[in-house]
């Protein structure tokens, strides 16, 4: 649904950025764009007139998907179930274990655990708070998306483990730490 918005010219702004970073990147190293801020100025370009979001139309369309989906995305599939992991303490958030995170994903139906494990493509987590957010006591972290609530306990521990709450606000961190060219 995020990367819809942003096919759409909205979205939220670190999404919009590596959008728009690995977009021009691609454009510079395929001959599209001569310099990384020509490609930077076609990705802005195609976000904000809608020709990225209709490309990607005729991409699903040709695929065989369901149009209509990316159209009105109230039809997507959405779990059952959500339940809002809250904040136990006042403060920043500091941290965020990832990897605590995509094991939660996991747990809630959204990864595989084996290869052979199913995926329920309509679970996941969707983050409220990012490092640097304030939060206060009792205010959702994040929220878990579900079919199958028999490992939500330990999902929920998961992330509770993953959020570390601090005094502080820490320094937002750049979203692209580096760049690797030829």
């Amino acid at each position: 649904l995020e990367s819809l918005d942003v096919l759409r010219g909205g979205g939220p702004a670190d999404v919009v950025e590596l959008t728009v970073e690995l977009g021009a990147q691609m454009l510079r190293v395929g001959g599209a764009a001569e310099t990384l801020e020509q490609g930077r100025e076609k990705m802005r370009s195609v976000l904000s007139d809608g020709s990225a979001f209709e490309k990607f139309r005729q991409l699903v369309e040709l695929q065989g998907g369901d149009v209509e989906v990316i159209l009105h995305p109230a039809k997507f599939r959405r779990a059952e179930h959500q339940w809002p992991v809250r904040a136990s303490a006042f403060g920043y958030v500091e941290a965020i274990n990832s990897e605590m995170v995509g094991v939660a994903s996991m747990l809630l139906g959204a990864g595989r655990e084996r290869l052979d494990s199913p995926i329920d493509h309509a679970a996941g987590i969707v983050l409220k708070k990012h490092i640097g957010d304030r939060v206060d006591e009792g205010e959702p972290l994040c929220v878990l998306e579900y079919n199958d609530g028999a490992r939500v306990d330990a999902a929920v521990q998961q992330i509770e483990q993953a959020y570390r709450i601090g005094e502080r606000q820490p320094e937002r961190a750049k979203l692209i730490k580096a760049s690797m060219t030829k």
